[in-house]
């Protein structure tokens, strides 16, 4: 028998960040046969709206030749069936051909996809959080500078007019929301808010968007009572879980253990957005970002190599770019009841008053002291 065939076949859902991070562990470990299975080459999703619309190129994260260096089998595709009970996930391939793959450990890492509101003519916006969506922006773009409507202020939506305006465009951000950012509030809302005011992006907010039809050569955006006539509309209104119905809860996460793996299934681990784990402090909690993507890729790798592990602990942190303005956050803000300011810093507060959180805006040198401002409580 090949040494091949006695290995253990873990099969990698998802090729962004934290599918390659845990693909690449077991391929390097060469005690692992590894397939990774996503729609083309690996590619990093985060900057899609910020750093690679403004280049107008794709940020891979391997190609090919990279792939089979570091031990992985690529399959171009996406699962179109998982069976826990066989242990096997059928992919249905971009060659139109349909495969069976068989698993001894199963990484599912697709993390959020795109969400489209249910608005009439949504369907006549652009997509900036796809590779090919991002592209076809980039080239309707290419004729100089146009008046873009861009729908949703959170993080994906602010970054986006952001950068766009920066690039020379009429930028106006819509939402329903009353505030940009709304769901951080507070300074941090005000903050980006005149942030994007003065880099030339104009703000409706509050008033929900009741449909997008086509006017002349551009659209028309009807948002309340008013009517935004542009070239290109771009939706960037949030993003849905990816989960297949047999991992996630009711809210479409998977609530893993201290190895990533889901429960009753100790050879399934879901790893990045969509893994909800047991923080020491703060209890069950969910991190939707680059950092924790390629960890907990990594730490699922090491827990399927079988190697002795500690129970998953990441604390959180993100950063954003919007129009200039470089947000960071460490720790957990959605259990800070107020925010403080601390000379350059926003301290977030939890219930007992202790600091859970803190932000800084446009100050990356502080970073080191608001992670030991949070490892001193």
């Amino acid at each position: 028998m090949s040494s091949r065939t006695t290995r253990k076949r873990a099969v990698v859902v998802g090729n962004g960040v934290a599918g390659l991070a845990a693909a690449r562990a077991l391929g390097a470990s060469g005690r692992v046969a590894v397939t990774l299975v996503g729609p083309g080459l690996p590619y990093d999703r985060p900057p899609l709206s910020k750093r690679a619309l403004e280049r107008g190129a794709v940020p891979w994260l391997a190609d090919a030749e990279a792939l089979v260096a570091d031990g992985i089998e690529h399959r171009d595709g996406t699962v179109g069936d998982l069976d826990l009970d066989r242990r096997v996930v059928r992919v249905d391939g971009a060659d139109g051909r349909t495969a069976a793959l068989p698993y001894d450990a199963l990484v599912w890492a697709t993390g959020l996809a795109p969400w489209r509101p249910p608005v009439p003519g949504i369907e006549l916006a652009h997509d900036p959080q796809t590779a090919s969506g991002m592209l076809a922006l980039h080239e309707a773009l290419a004729d100089g500078p146009q008046r873009v409507a861009v729908l949703g202020a959170g993080l994906v939506g602010c970054e986006t007019a952001g950068t766009l305006a920066r690039l020379g465009h009429a930028v106006e951000l819509v939402d329903r929301a009353r505030r940009p950012l709304d769901r951080i509030g507070g300074e941090v809302a005000a903050v980006v808010a005149s942030t994007l005011r003065l880099a030339g992006v104009g703000l409706h907010l509050g008033a929900p968007i009741v449909r997008i039809e086509r006017c002349g050569s551009g659209h028309a955006v009807h948002v309340g009572d008013a009517v935004l006539e542009v070239d290109l509309v771009v939706c960037a209104a949030g993003a849905t879980s990816t989960l297949p119905p047999a991992l996630a809860d009711d809210r479409g996460v998977a609530r893993v253990d201290g190895r990533l793996a889901v429960p009753g299934h100790p050879d399934v681990h879901v790893i990045g957005d969509l893994a909800e784990f047991e923080h020491p402090r703060h209890g069950r909690i969910r991190i939707p970002h680059w950092d924790h993507a390629k960890a907990s890729g990594a730490h699922a790798a090491q827990a399927i190599l079988g190697e002795a592990l500690p129970p998953y602990a990441r604390d959180p942190y993100w950063f954003s770019d919007i129009a200039g303005l470089r947000i960071q956050v460490v720790g957990h803000l959605t259990a800070a009841t107020r925010l403080v300011e601390d000379g350059d810093l926003l301290v977030g507060a939890g219930r007992d008053g202790h600091p859970v959180a803190v932000v800084l805006l446009d100050a990356p040198a502080r970073l080191r002291d608001a992670r030991a401002l949070l490892a001193t409580v």
